[in-house]
């Protein structure tokens, strides 16, 4: 089985389940991609789905997070 089977079945069933509408897995090693694939809708409304090239607005996030983390 290729190594990174579990995670991308995990990723679509997190998807399936409407756990999360939808995501972008990218891992690198060794200074190249390993491995990338999106998963489910980047815009539930328009219908648009995930692409791995899907710009993600976190900015929003910052101040929530970052005491957090801290």
């Amino acid at each position: 089985m290729p190594p990174w089977d579990n995670v991308d079945r995990l990723m679509q069933a997190g998807v399936d389940q409407g756990i999360f509408p939808g995501a972008v897995l990218r891992v690198g090693a060794g200074g190249r991609v390993a491995f990338e694939r999106a998963y489910g809708w980047a815009d539930l409304f328009s219908g648009r789905r995930m692409t791995v090239g899907t710009v993600f607005d976190l900015a929003s996030l910052t101040k929530p997070l970052s005491p957090t983390l801290a």
